[in-house]
């Protein structure tokens, strides 16, 4: 009688194989964009979190190594993508995950954005002041651009000022940059790295 295989994976083969398709088998002689590239996107919300699991799969790789891939090669890029929340990219993929991501998350927080007076014109009103301020002064922390709208007579309260910053990253208008002191400070996302040569007709700049 021929022995049949089992068309099932057994638990401790399926664990290794997620192990293996994570990069959490052992470490890989890659650099932190390599990393990241390879996962499609590393959570970020904690950015030391973010450094640790890049870390964890790359042989002697450190934090100062993720910090200088995202600050000054700026082959990593910070911004919100999936689910909404910050995460590291590849700077390759923005060109193609945003197209693919932003449009069911804006469409996602629209009843959001009516409640917080986001309306159609307010938002493009302030995506066009937010491209001038950055593109004249470079980057901006969040209570900045704020400034720099209700200096165009854009007033934004509350939760309407996350909202916005993250519709105009989700939009591929702009990313984080180099922080100021604690605070995140923004800048164009074109401009980070010269990601202009990896963004697509479909991103709206």
């Amino acid at each position: 009688m021929r022995a049949t295989t089992s068309p099932f994976l057994t638990a401790g083969r399926l664990r290794a194989l997620r192990l293996r398709a994570q990069w959490l088998d052992q470490p890989r002689p890659a650099g932190p964009a390599e990393v990241v590239r390879n996962l499609c996107g590393v959570q970020a919300q904690d950015a030391n979190a973010a450094a640790l699991s890049i870390g964890v799969r790359a042989e002697g790789l450190t934090a100062g190594d993720v910090a200088r891939a995202r600050l000054e090669e700026r082959s990593l890029i910070r911004t919100w993508a999936m689910r909404g929340t910050l995460h590291l990219l590849a700077a390759e993929d923005i060109g193609w995950l945003l197209p693919l991501l932003a449009p069911g998350l804006i469409a996602g927080n629209a009843r959001r954005y009516a409640e917080l007076g986001l309306d159609a014109d307010t938002l493009a009103r302030s995506l066009r002041a937010l491209q001038d301020a950055l593109a004249r002064e470079g980057p901006l922390t969040r209570a900045e651009i704020v400034a720099r709208l209700a200096e165009r007579g854009i007033s934004l309260a509350g939760q309407a000022r996350a909202y916005l910053v993250q519709r105009a990253a989700l939009e591929g208008l702009i990313c984080q940059g180099p922080d100021r002191g604690a605070e995140p400070a923004y800048v164009l996302l074109a401009e980070a790295g010269r990601l202009d040569r990896f963004l697509g007709a479909d991103v709206q700049l």
